[in-house]
């Protein structure tokens, strides 16, 4: 029976050397529900999977881009941009704020930008910035602008929306999108509160251009919902 248990731990220990987690996990789990284990294997398979999430932690981390090369993704074109500020939102902005401000003050790719400058909301960066979008400056501090899904603005169109397309699921979840892709192209500001209804029709209208559903477009045109 030794020579088992000495075989299943070779297997994991080599599972584990060559980065193969899943089969490493896979054995450790099947002996760990086995009705009996010696209470030494018990401890040493307790031990790999003590070992296994620290090692998971760090090869995912080895595996994320550095930020030195996030950031040079902002210089390069539209699609580069995006791809870098998507990851940028999930990383710690205080740590690259000049990169940031330099991006920024360079009418930058908006959609890219706006992502960027919702990351900035979130984090509440209490830090001033200047950006150039589409020819105009906007000046703002990053903890004075309020992330698009917490705006009120936003909050009462989506409201308007689900009144508006309560009977369509389908229509109300793309809309539901493009209301946020819209909120966030605002950035820094947010839906001004006497325009609600008009960013959520509009948002309801294209998802059904999208869909192409004509006749809820036209039930929306005509009488503002379905």
């Amino acid at each position: 029976m030794s020579n088992y248990y000495d075989e299943i731990i070779s297997e994991i220990r080599n599972a584990i050397e060559k980065e193969n987690f899943d089969d490493a996990s896979y054995l450790i789990k099947k002996e760990l529900n086995m009705p009996y284990i010696p209470q030494d294997i018990e401890n040493q398979l307790k031990q790999f999977v003590r070992d296994l999430q620290y090692l998971k932690s760090e090869h995912k981390i080895a595996k994320e881009d550095c930020l030195e090369d996030i950031l040079k993704g902002l210089k390069g074109r539209e699609k580069k941009q995006l791809i870098s500020a998507e990851k940028l939102m999930g990383r710690n902005l205080r740590l690259c704020l000049d990169d940031i401000r330099e991006y920024l003050e360079k009418d930058p790719f908006p959609e890219a930008a706006a992502l960027i400058v919702e990351a900035i909301a979130e984090q509440e960066i209490n830090e001033d910035f200047t950006w150039i979008k589409n020819g105009l400056q906007y000046e703002f501090s990053g903890d004075a602008v309020t992330p698009v899904t917490k705006s009120e603005g936003y909050y009462m169109a989506s409201k308007d929306l689900e009144n508006m397309l309560a009977k369509n699921p389908s229509l109300l979840d793309l809309a539901q999108k493009i209301l946020v892709h819209k909120t966030m192209m605002l950035l820094p500001l947010s839906i001004d509160i006497s325009e609600i209804n008009r960013y959520a029709t509009e948002s309801a209208l294209e998802a059904c251009q999208l869909l192409e559903d004509l006749a809820s477009y036209n039930h929306i045109k005509n009488h503002g919902s379905l």
